[in-house]
């Protein structure tokens, strides 16, 4: 167990953590048109670069997975 420590040796007066999450997921995005073209990030800025076709089934997917993983708990 992880205890946070206030620069003092007593721990009768140490406090309760909030609880911790039971899982972490990490996503990455779907491919995006940077990803098939390069050069897009010569033209285009970075926050309006689309998803692909393929990207946004990917995310979609993901979305699905996440979503089976999540409500089995």
């Amino acid at each position: 167990m992880c205890r946070r420590e206030s620069g003092s040796t007593s721990t009768s007066t140490s406090r309760a953590l909030p609880p911790r999450p039971r899982r972490i997921i990490l996503v990455r995005h779907g491919q995006s048109e940077g990803n098939v073209d390069e050069s897009v990030y010569t033209r285009v800025s970075d926050p309006k670069i689309r998803l692909t076709e393929k990207g946004i089934a990917d995310a979609e997917e993901c979305g699905k997975r996440i979503r089976e993983t999540i409500e089995k708990d």
